[in-house]
């Protein structure tokens, strides 16, 4: 790794599509390999949605077979995908071309389709340097996880029944024995998720599992906040670039939703597990039934008892905006269900001294109309759930050396190890500093506005 090696994890929109059950099986309804390695042809993708008007079932049926014959033809690779009563395709084609075929076929019904750009996520995390350590140093606590355990030294997790699953970049190999309990590696980046052999080729998903689960006791690396707990890797990254296709990170979703199961293996998705996701993107009107789509998905985890923390954004990544209820899948956070003690929390950045790190995306107070519009308008407090330590944090890397980055990706792997253990404790606020200035914050960002700091209760 080179003394400035970024991360740069970009993915396109984590769509929380639900896909056809025909795509367990590789059938002609099933998933055309052609279109999975399409992503390694570096083709464009975008969505076609049906059912945005008042079409039967059949009719939609006839739309999708009119559009597919017609791909067909000119060699356009597509797959079907469902949410909820919305289906669609999803193609290898960019929008305008897709635009085009629709006007020019006399047999769509134009006004109940609607045509979405695939949009791109990015990982949350940055300014990635060597740590200066190998993994035969003497065992450390790095500060983020020394904030989360009161000050001291985190002991070995000891909640039974819980694992947790990282939608990321992988984990690398390398750490199957005296560093993390990782119990399973997964491929999302094919159909049913199926065991992963490839390596973490970007770091931010080994360094994410680093700071939630290192092991301790064992004198070499760095201790995680959950030190020992069950570690699953969910890849949705291909390659060097750090690309992702919606349907890698849906079939990741998919996987827990349908596989959930109130068991004590930890390999299999149950009330109480962890989901931690550290990426998204600017929302925009322009692909709104993605992002409502992952959010929607994202509560129905919850739902189901799943605890998910979701990093609040890097302004240096989301350019033209510092605001949580701005950046997708961040907004989803500040939930609670109503039973079963599954959250969505968000996670903004402090550094050591507590300070809201400058580049980390924040929230305000923002007005919406009361239930009764006839009672006006009330001003409510937004996102983030929780600061957590983001900046400069040493944790696993792949290779014989321990990296340090900075990023809300990092808090947000703080907030799932405490969340491992139930709901944080709030120790003070996050200091505004001078990072108020730097990232555009509001004059009225007053002290009601600070984002409680989380620990482990």
């Amino acid at each position: 790794m080179n003394a400035t090696t970024p991360i740069a994890l970009l993915s396109v929109c984590v769509a929380a599509t639900v896909l056809t059950p025909a795509l367990a099986e590789d059938s002609a309804e099933g998933v055309d390999p052609k279109f999975i390695e399409a992503r390694d042809l570096g083709l464009p993708s975008s969505y076609i949605w049906f059912n945005q008007g008042n079409l039967t079932p059949d009719e939609v049926a006839a739309n999708i077979k009119t559009l597919g014959d017609a791909f067909v033809a000119r060699g356009i690779l597509y797959r079907t995908i469902k949410v909820g009563e919305v289906e669609g395709l999803l193609v290898a084609a960019n929008s305008e071309e897709l635009q085009d075929e629709i006007r020019s076929n006399g047999s769509i019904q134009r006004e109940s389709i609607r045509v979405e750009p695939n949009p791109v996520l990015t990982a949350f995390g940055s300014d990635c340097t060597d740590a200066s350590r190998n993994y035969s140093d003497p065992e450390i606590t790095e500060w983020g996880v020394k904030l989360v355990w009161h000050g001291g030294d985190p002991t070995a997790f000891s909640v039974s029944g819980k694992a947790v699953w990282i939608i990321d970049s992988g984990v690398s190999d390398e750490f199957t024995g005296s560093e993390l309990n990782l119990v399973s590696r997964l491929n999302c980046l094919k159909p049913n998720c199926p065991p992963d052999n490839k390596k973490d080729r970007i770091g931010h998903g080994t360094m994410t599992a680093g700071i939630i689960g290192a092991k301790t006791g064992n004198m070499v690396g760095v201790r995680g906040v959950a030190p020992f707990v069950a570690i699953n890797s969910m890849r949705v990254v291909k390659g060097r670039k750090g690309e992702v296709d919606s349907d890698a990170v849906v079939e990741a979703l998919n996987y827990l939703i349908f596989r959930n199961t109130a068991d004590a293996d930890p390999t299999t998705p149950s009330p109480g597990d962890v989901i931690n996701l550290s990426y998204g993107a600017v929302w925009t009107a322009a692909s709104e039934t993605i992002y409502s789509a992952i959010e929607m998905q994202l509560r129905k985890l919850a739902d189901l008892g799943f605890r998910i923390s979701l990093a609040a954004g890097n302004t240096d990544v989301t350019k033209n905006t510092g605001y949580v209820q701005t950046i997708s899948p961040a907004r989803a956070g500040g939930y609670r269900a109503a039973s079963g003690g599954g959250v969505i929390m968000t996670a903004s950045a402090i550094d050591e001294a507590r300070n809201f790190w400058e580049y980390s995306a924040f929230g305000n107070y923002f007005t919406r109309q009361k239930m009764n519009p006839a009672d006006g308008y009330e001003s409510v407090l937004s996102l983030p759930d929780f600061a957590e330590p983001g900046v400069d944090i040493v944790s696993l890397w792949p290779g014989k050396e321990l990296a340090q980055c900075s990023g809300t990706s990092f808090a947000a792997a703080h907030l799932s190890g405490i969340l491992l253990y139930g709901s944080p404790v709030e120790s003070g606020k996050a200091n505004l500093d001078k990072s108020a200035e730097k990232v555009g914050q509001p004059g009225q960002y007053d002290d009601t506005l600070k984002d409680p700091i989380g620990i482990k209760p």
